[in-house]
């Protein structure tokens, strides 16, 4: 029963980083009409940089602290580069499992 849990988890990680991936790749796309600075770079780094926010989440529960690194220094990178508008939703969720794993 365990094992299938675990499944089931592993199978929500998955789609929340899909999720995240493309809401970014979104936001690599938007136009500035509110106001906000707005991403003018190629829009091959603005995907790259969604999927560095966003797929590691698959993995957060194997491998908890790389995850938050990996996901910090994307979404830094990201905000110097104008393309977030926002949501730091990869963050949480990966301070959350280092959060519950590491002491």
């Amino acid at each position: 029963m365990r094992r299938t849990r675990q499944h089931h988890l592993h199978a929500l990680d998955l789609g929340a980083a899909l999720a995240l991936t493309a809401v970014y790749v979104g936001f690599a796309r938007l136009t500035a009409d509110d106001g906000q600075p707005v991403y003018t770079g190629p829009f091959w780094l603005g995907c790259l940089l969604a999927a560095a926010v966003g797929l590691p989440i698959a993995v957060r529960r194997r491998r908890p602290l790389a995850v938050l690194g990996i996901v910090l220094a994307a979404l830094a990178t990201a905000s110097l580069l104008d393309i977030p508008r926002e949501p730091y939703t990869a963050a949480g969720l990966a301070a959350y499992l280092v959060a519950l794993a590491e002491p």
